[in-house]
């Protein structure tokens, strides 16, 4: 036996503890520690066959805020919605599941604002239907042939989208794609323009933003930040090489009166955590960013007069 059931939001069973709390802060009743209890605690999908037929949004909808968080059976006074962390934070808690229990499967279907039907059946036992809208209502059912109509029902929607063998590993796949996943690139001022002896150096970081900006456009569950540094105090100009190959082994001026690095990585950290596209870090030197941007013919005159170390 087991049981099989078509939701109205992520599994129940895989809910963030966050969620959980927030949950009943905004919405306390008489259930209380036990609900707590049951949200918290996974049922034994080792044992028996559980199925999940659920909504899977897509990056724009969870981004957009709008994405509810049903809890089913439960009474909700205060409506919630994802955000795109604790949305993040379920479907990975949705993936620990199927990898780690063999007789769990998630039906990934497609997010409908206007459903609000919960069906939920324990297969050969009983059956519930749950609206969630106003006015909301329970039915329970134990007639075996009603039971088994809803149970058939679902496993027409669960083998129509396929989730065993070969689709198991297309819908870990498929919710992989769909979480937001950020991601930060340092590169350099010298990527926004080109610097005398930094040939190899400019096509480096001018290839980097060519390649994540090319990545972010190709996939919408994907956020880059370009970290955008000048001049910072580190030892990076002991490590150029020479034209025989031996180190040049000296710290450039430019360099050493560069920003702290410990200050650099908190501009880089705050910038991460506003989900910035681009964040310049440094001093003067960032001007030239600008001369190049909106006087472009000075930049040319400016440029090569610059000392490069």
């Amino acid at each position: 036996t087991g049981h099989i059931q078509k939701g109205l939001s992520l599994p129940p069973a895989a809910m963030p503890d966050e969620i959980v709390d927030q949950f009943l802060s905004s919405n306390p009743d008489e259930l209380g520690a036990n609900m707590r209890t049951s949200y918290r605690e996974q049922s034994a999908f080792d044992e028996y066959r559980n199925v999940d037929i659920c909504p899977l949004a897509t990056v724009e909808q969870v981004k957009s805020g709008r994405v509810p968080i049903i809890f089913p059976v439960v009474k909700q006074n205060v409506p919630l919605y994802y955000t795109p962390a604790t949305y993040a934070k379920h479907l990975k808690n949705v993936l620990d599941i199927i990898d780690n229990y063999p007789n769990y499967y998630f039906v990934p279907i497609p997010y409908e604002a206007e459903d609000n039907v919960c069906i939920i059946v324990n297969e050969e036992k009983e059956a519930m239907l749950v609206r969630t809208a106003f006015p909301s209502m329970v039915f329970d059912f134990n007639h075996p042939q009603i039971v088994r109509h809803l149970q058939e029902y679902l496993y027409q929607i669960a083998n129509r989208v396929g989730y065993t063998d070969i689709s198991r590993k297309k819908i870990r796949s498929q919710i992989l794609g769909t979480r937001p996943l950020s991601l930060a690139v340092t590169t350099s001022i010298s990527g926004l323009f080109g610097f005398p002896l930094r040939s190899a150096y400019c096509a480096s970081k001018h290839a980097l933003f060519g390649f994540f900006e090319s990545l972010e456009l190709e996939n919408p569950n994907v956020r880059v930040t370009f970290l955008i540094p000048g001049r910072i105090n580190t030892p990076i100009s002991k490590s150029a090489v020479l034209k025989d190959g031996s180190n040049y082994a000296k710290m450039d001026k430019g360099q050493a009166n560069g920003m702290d690095v410990d200050k650099c990585a908190r501009v880089a950290v705050k910038a991460i955590a506003k989900r910035k596209h681009r964040k310049l870090i440094g001093g003067i030197e960032l001007t030239m960013v600008y001369i190049k941007k909106w006087c472009p013919w000075l930049y040319y005159k400016l440029a090569g007069r610059i000392s490069a170390t």
